[in-house]
């Protein structure tokens, strides 16, 4: 039994029969119609003569069709509705007020910048890359968060910055020093 592997050489293979059998089946009708419409025979059709005498067959009784106007019929009083009951009597009760506890202290976010270096789905693939950036002398962190679909999304990511320019120096720098293209991504920190 033949095992069919979806590999370079079978997908080519699949390909090139698919283009061979749907040209075949274009070129025998092209052919077929081209046969077809081929005439039966090759002597002219005979002359018919015309005449300037030609007048209406006087048996036939055609006349134009004339439709009548449609009719227009008065159209149905409406129902009587009878008025709506009156509503019923309301009786106001004073809403409780609520004890809620004191708002808590303002609090101001903080942008802090950071250079994302990989993506993963797999914790422990992002584990392994952090690993092997650890031993070429770079300082990275692994930060796992989920999509609006639920998938699981774990970045690997260099450095905390207080400013943009911070992080994009740090991120033209590794991308130098790497050749891995990176992301600047920032994050909402409150402070107290």
């Amino acid at each position: 039994m033949y095992t069919f592997l979806l590999d370079r050489r079978s997908m080519s293979l699949l390909l090139v029969g698919c283009v061979l059998t749907i040209l075949l089946f274009f070129s025998s009708g092209f052919l077929f119609g081209v046969w077809a419409s081929l005439p039966i025979s090759v002597e002219p059709a005979p002359e018919v003569p015309i005449s300037d005498d030609w007048q209406p067959d006087p048996l036939d009784d055609w006349q134009p069709m004339t439709v009548a106007p449609p009719r227009e019929e008065p159209a149905p009083p409406p129902p009587v509705v009878p008025p709506p009951p009156p509503p019923p009597p309301v009786t106001v009760v004073p809403a409780p007020v609520p004890v809620s506890p004191p708002p808590p202290p303002p609090t101001a976010t903080v942008l802090i910048y950071s250079v994302q270096v990989a993506t993963f789905e797999v914790r422990e693939r992002a584990e392994v890359f952090a690993a092997d950036l650890r031993d070429r002398g770079w300082e990275p962190y692994v930060v796992s968060s989920h999509t609006p679909e639920g998938r699981p999304v774990i970045t690997v990511r260099l450095g905390r910055y207080d400013t943009l320019q911070e992080a994009l120096r740090a991120s033209r720098a590794f991308e130098d020093a790497e050749q891995i293209d990176t992301y600047v991504r920032w994050t909402d920190v409150e402070s107290p």
